[in-house]
């Protein structure tokens, strides 16, 4: 697990995955009151233990933010409602 502060650009040549997943989120909160958005991703159907968690990140306010901002452009299509 790892706490993501911030989120920036990359140029790798990465290709699209050819499995498919579910995605869950909460709230936790961190040191000193800190709010921290949790994200788990789980195993496909196939793991060898199926509905474990595979991943999980924490994301700050400020690594949110950043990822806001990518969501968006890669997605332009999508209405902003946070400022």
């Amino acid at each position: 697990m790892v706490k993501i502060q911030a989120v920036t650009r990359s140029s790798s040549g990465i290709q699209p995955h050819k499995t498919e997943s579910i995605c869950t989120f909460q709230t936790v909160s961190g040191v000193d009151g800190e709010v921290l958005l949790h994200i788990a991703t789980y195993g496909s159907a196939e793991r060898a233990m199926p509905g474990k968690a595979s991943q999980q990140i924490q994301f700050t306010e400020s690594g949110a933010r950043d990822m806001l901002a990518a969501i968006y452009a890669a997605f332009p299509t999508l209405k902003r409602t946070a400022p």
